[in-house]
């Protein structure tokens, strides 16, 4: 729903690519992974995809109200005077759109990843995929080794699914500070190379980097009831 942050990526989210969505709290980062999850379902003959996606909650951040909220925002921005689509049947349409998973801890963590491969093995409509947020499970209780085995495992996993599948992979991070450069992505340097396209999202600005192919880019965006949209 931002032109702007369209236009930055080089026409919107790609499929087939893991993005890394990486800010402080408060950033927008669950705010625009709400949002795919809302516009990956819009209607073919609307220019959308009609498709399903896949919500793995590491940090309990989803709620179903601002969800509804975003999906009537959507429905107001995209369908406008559009009368045969009700609020209620869009609204129904979205909730059963989104497989939503809650997980606590590393444990559960790695057993969505493979709740994830089954899911995929039966469902084809899926082109949408959010880890939200990916460092969280390894805040506690885990070695930094064991970590990176986990992270090396899950980010093979995940590249796999969206190539072979054309799905869109979504992380979200968090920031931390590294003497002598400052904030950045957390999870190390290693894992800094790990995704395909990263964003910095502190609005309005959001920096687009390591898109393959095209410059790094700026877009200006505010989040507000409806969502996210441009500034102005």
């Amino acid at each position: 729903m931002s032109q702007s942050l369209d236009r930055a990526l080089g026409n919107g989210i790609p499929l087939g690519r893991i993005v890394e969505l990486c800010g402080l709290p408060g950033s927008g980062r669950t705010e625009l992974c709400i949002q795919l999850c809302v516009c990956v379902q819009i209607p073919s003959e609307l220019g959308g995809l009609e498709a399903e996606a896949v919500y793995i909650d590491t940090s309990s951040n989803f709620r179903t109200s601002r969800l509804l909220e975003i999906a009537e925002g959507c429905r107001n921005y995209v369908f406008e005077n559009i009368d045969s689509l009700h609020e209620s049947s869009w609204n129904t349409k979205v909730l059963k759109g989104i497989h939503y998973m809650e997980t606590f801890g590393v444990s559960e963590f790695c057993a969505s990843i493979i709740l994830l491969e089954e899911l995929l093995q039966t469902n084809d409509k899926i082109k949408l995929i959010v880890i939200d947020n990916i460092a969280f499970p390894f805040k506690a209780d885990c070695l930094e080794t064991d970590r990176t085995g986990i992270l090396c495992r899950t980010i093979t996993t995940l590249r796999k699914i969206a190539i072979q599948k054309n799905i869109a992979v979504i992380l979200t991070n968090e920031m931390t500070t590294r003497i002598g450069i400052g904030v950045v992505g957390a999870l190390g340097g290693v894992w800094a190379h790990c995704s395909g396209i990263r964003l910095f999202m502190a609005p309005p600005h959001v920096a687009v980097t390591h898109n393959t192919g095209k410059p790094d880019s700026v877009a200006e965006i505010k989040i507000t009831k409806d969502g996210i949209r441009d500034c102005g």
